[in-house]
């Protein structure tokens, strides 16, 4: 008889075994519990004695709070204030800045230690107010309580000590005149309910914050979630988990998704009539995902009104689906556009990595006798061909960029441009320069670790920096984008 496929042996296949040896778990056989050598021995599977049960639930250790002084030696990459406390120990604060003094609260429970702000005893020049009510209770914003000249100064100085390290001969970094002052209201926010009111998630885990208002997003989405979620408080619809409005910025177009708990929403044509009396163009629903670390389901269902959001930014005309990749920032994408393009000289053949709804892609057409770009979203790619209908010279591919490697290779590319996701090219870097070998690479960063590395990878492989940019993304969150240009050193 043939034998099915062989598995993998597993030690945890040995374990009852090797206890019956020592004279371990015998409870089986013996009603009264365990016997002989191990008798009152501790189950690693279970806690307590096997077959024991306590008569009470183990309490969690009640917190020890207690107050500590801290001065702040620089923000971290989040905007997290990094402390030094008077003993040594060290900690990280929202709400602090470079050489303030602190006091902070000291919240221990069991082995687990956090830090919270109680009060600013010497400040700094450049600390303002916050512009919002919930700032240090709301998870949304880190860093309102920054002056926007020396946030911007902040982000300077950390990409180039950071950059330094890893690139030698970095050229000056650029900061785009339109990109000095903050990159305007974010466009897009997700917001939950709690108890049939507005909320966002709180700075204490995965606590949710009822809010009355919030600056940092555009005015049109506060008011479109708004009015969801006052319907969905009236018609006490439980099952409405979140919802996320993306206001365009150079059109009128306003797009809510609701992201329902389970597949069916209540009353779903009712709060996407809400919506669109607020404002919304457009509304979809979709089923929350199963995986924990996303939030948006596989499919979406159009409502009322658009299916997609209309957005024109740098003179280009795109669409976006709730699950596109969409820049925290217009203002953001508008300057990255501008970049790419001032670095895009004539092509032959160019390559967009990363393509998502295609603003890199259509920027460089206009220079270039032939783009390919690539982007692994579906979505995105859907939306892009639609735009792209009567441009000749693009070709959109659904793929991987890692996995088109070699047949990108073939296409013996003049220029690659890439706008990677948080974690940069990573081995994409060394990918490129081997199979493409671009004579230009133009690409963005999140991180300035990241963007280190991958710019150290490509010197060694015999590219240069030629230029590299910072642009504010979302500032109130402390974020950038990077950009850079690189020219081969040994092409002509």
């Amino acid at each position: 008889m043939p034998r099915g496929p062989e598995r993998r042996p597993d030690r945890r296949d040995s374990q009852p075994e090797r206890r019956r040896k020592d004279g371990g778990d015998k409870s089986r056989s013996h009603p009264g519990g365990r016997k002989g050598p191990n008798k009152g021995r501790r189950d690693e599977r279970s806690g307590p004695r096997a077959g024991h049960r306590p008569d009470r639930p183990v309490e969690a250790p009640a917190p020890i709070t207690t107050e500590v002084k801290a001065t702040v030696h620089r923000l971290d990459g989040q905007g997290q204030a990094l402390c030094r406390l008077e003993d040594g120990e060290r900690a990280a604060v929202r709400g602090g800045l470079p050489n303030e003094s602190l006091k902070l609260k000291r919240i221990q429970t069991g082995s687990h230690v956090r830090f919270e702000l109680d009060a600013v005893e010497t400040a700094e020049a450049s600390r303002i107010e916050a512009a919002c009510r919930h700032f240090g209770s709301c998870s949304g914003c880190r860093v309102q309580h920054i002056a926007d000249d020396k946030r911007l100064e902040l982000l300077i100085d950390r990409a180039r000590y950071i950059l330094s390290e890893r690139v030698t001969d970095l050229p000056e970094i650029e900061v785009p005149t339109s990109a000095a002052r903050p990159a305007g209201l974010r466009p897009r926010t997700t917001f939950f309910l709690e108890g049939g009111q507005l909320s966002l998630p709180s700075v204490r885990g995965r606590a949710l914050d009822a809010i009355a208002e919030c600056p940092a997003s555009d005015p049109r989405v506060v008011s479109v979630a708004q009015a969801i979620a006052d319907e969905a408080r009236a018609r006490r619809v439980d099952a409405l988990e979140a919802m996320i409005v993306h206001a365009a910025a150079g059109t009128d177009s306003v797009h809510a998704t609701l992201v329902a708990d389970t597949g069916r929403l209540p009353h779903a044509q009712r709060l996407a009539e809400a919506a669109q009396a607020a404002g919304a163009t457009g509304t979809s629903l979709t089923p929350k995902s199963d995986r924990r670390e996303e939030l948006l389901g596989p499919r979406t269902i159009p409502l009322l009104g658009e299916p997609k959001l209309r957005e024109r930014l740098a003179g280009i005309d795109l669409r976006f689906s709730p699950h596109s990749f969409v820049e925290p920032s217009p203002t953001t994408a508008e300057a990255a556009a501008r970049f790419v393009q001032e670095n895009a000289t004539y092509a032959d053949t160019a390559i967009d990595l990363f393509c998502g709804t295609g603003l890199w892609a259509f920027t460089v057409a206009g220079s270039a006798r032939k783009v390919v770009a690539v982007d692994h979203q579906r979505n995105s790619i859907q939306d892009a061909e639609v735009v792209a209908e009567g441009a000749g010279n693009i070709e959109f591919r659904c793929a991987r960029a890692e996995l088109e490697m070699e047949a990108l290779g073939r296409l013996d590319a003049d220029l690659v441009t890439a706008d990677p996701p948080r974690g940069g090219l990573r081995d994409l870097a060394p990918a490129i320069a081997r199979s493409i070998r671009p004579s230009r690479l133009v690409f963005s960063g999140r991180d300035p670790v990241e963007m280190a590395r991958d710019l150290g990878e490509l010197q060694v492989l015999g590219y240069r920096v030629h230029r590299l940019q910072l642009v504010e993304s979302d500032p109130w969150n402390y974020g950038l984008v990077l950009l850079a240009c690189l020219d081969d050193e040994g092409s002509d």
